[in-house]
């Protein structure tokens, strides 16, 4: 069994028509001790599936298929259960120059202000 498995990922987002789906039957599996990168082009879905997985899509969107990590289907966890296993067992990383430099930014002042406050 996978350590991750995504399988026929659809994101959808509301709208007062119909839904839109921009992600459309995305399935790929991680094994333990494998390496794995997603990559595409600008605008593919990338962020949004890694949204998924965390289990924090905008409040306007919603995903259909399975994310099973360890034999549990993610996209049926209820709030609290999802919560705890962010940042222990689930994380994402950005590539996004604007995310970067917004932790940066943050960061710095973070630590600019405790020096100011210590002085």
């Amino acid at each position: 069994m996978p350590l991750l498995g995504i399988n026929s990922l659809d994101i959808l987002f509301r709208t007062s028509a119909k839904p839109i789906k921009v992600v459309s039957g995305l399935s790929f599996n991680i094994n333990e001790s494998e390496v794995f990168g997603l990559v595409g082009e600008s605008g593919c879905g990338k962020s949004l599936t890694a949204l998924a997985l965390m289990g924090i899509l905008p409040s306007n969107a919603y995903a259909e298929g399975s994310i099973n990590f360890r034999g549990t289907d993610l996209l049926k966890l209820d709030r609290e259960p999802m919560r705890r296993l962010r940042g222990k067992e689930l994380a994402s990383r950005s590539s996004s120059p604007a995310i970067i430099a917004r932790v940066y930014s943050s960061a710095r002042s973070l630590f600019n202000n405790s020096i100011n406050f210590s002085f």
